[in-house]
């Protein structure tokens, strides 16, 4: 993939503080406001401005009208979009190694392809064993990359990639998973289909060779088919649609054995989705969602009003991946 500022686009946003806690230090996110680009003719080209590997960045995963497939990466202390990954086919779900590098799932490619933080150029791709991969996630303390695949063939499958490389090893059990997380134990949290109403969740305990599937607390409902699932670093966050499809909850759930009680609530209001099914981010003290032509930031675990919100430049939607990358210097 060829380096190019040919193809950047800027866009400009006042500037409001908040507080990015958890990966250490305060810093300032992006205001409500419209992002505006060049996006249309920027498409087939990758770059990034300079100056933008020493900050917190956000990656999301973009499709425009015409089905046009890209991840936006936006200054996370000036709110500027600063850059464009167009490498992917299909992006979907979104993960972050301790070192700040991004993974990016390729629905339509079956992979996962690697980003130095600030970075234009893949510098590793990994073959998923079937079709159709979706979520990810990196385990901290080993380095294992996990990558759910299979969505819509009815049975859930992962393959996990010691240290992130080479052949994974693969796991099967329950309806199709979409994302996944790692707890502070190295014991990985996945998301199954969801129906009637309620929602399904599965755990491969650390060492273990099998999936489980882990009941969920009766109170947690949902209406979309598809929640994410993030380790907040306390507890599990597992959100969806909520029964309005205007508003999301995120659940935090404590996990015992094969059952997870939940022990807080956040509601995400006026996220403007309109519907299940987008990735959210939570860093430190906020939370972060695309939902269609908008984006979000919330006080976490708080929710409420999102503090900040700013909208995609015409006919791009962010429906599907987010994440926040430290640059390395700040770990």
């Amino acid at each position: 993939m060829k380096l190019s500022y040919m193809g950047l686009f800027v866009a400009l946003m006042t500037t409001v503080v908040f507080a990015l806690a958890g990966c250490g230090g305060s810093q300032v996110a992006p205001t409500g406001g419209t992002i505006t680009s060049e996006a249309s003719a920027a498409r087939g080209k990758s770059g990034m401005l300079p100056g933008t590997s020493g900050e917190a960045l956000i990656y999301l995963s973009a499709h425009n009208r015409s089905n046009v497939s890209a991840v936006y990466v936006l200054s996370y202390t000036t709110g500027k979009v600063v850059g464009e990954l167009t490498g992917v086919r299909d992006p979907r779900g979104l993960c972050v190694d301790k070192s700040g590098n991004v993974w990016v799932v390729d629905y339509g490619e079956s992979a996962v392809d690697e980003y130095a933080h600030g970075g234009t150029s893949q510098i590793a791709s990994l073959s998923v064993p079937g079709t159709t991969p979706y979520g990810c996630a990196v385990d901290p303390a080993t380095g294992n990359l996990a990558v759910t695949y299979g969505v819509g063939s009815g049975s859930g499958n992962i393959a996990v990639y010691p240290n992130a490389q080479g052949t994974p090893v693969t796991y099967s059990g329950g309806p199709s998973f979409y994302y996944c997380t790692y707890d502070n134990a190295s014991n990985l949290l996945i998301s199954g289909n969801s129906f009637l109403h309620t929602s399904s969740l599965y755990e491969l305990t650390s060492g273990s060779s099998a999936v489980t599937e882990v009941s969920i607390d009766k109170h947690v409902r949902f209406r979309s088919v598809i929640q994410t699932i993030q380790w907040d670093g306390k507890a599990l966050a597992f959100g969806g649609s909520r029964v309005a499809h205007k508003d999301h909850t995120i659940y935090q759930l404590t996990i015992s054995g094969n059952d997870a009680k939940r022990s807080g609530t956040t509601q995400l209001l006026n996220s403007g989705a309109s519907g299940g099914g987008s990735q959210f981010w939570v860093q430190g003290n906020s939370v972060v969602q695309g939902a269609g032509a908008h984006i979000g930031v919330w006080d976490y675990p708080g929710g409420g009003s999102p503090t900040k919100r700013f909208t995609m430049p015409v006919g791009e939607t962010s429906d599907i991946g987010i994440a926040i990358s430290e640059p390395p210097s700040s770990k």
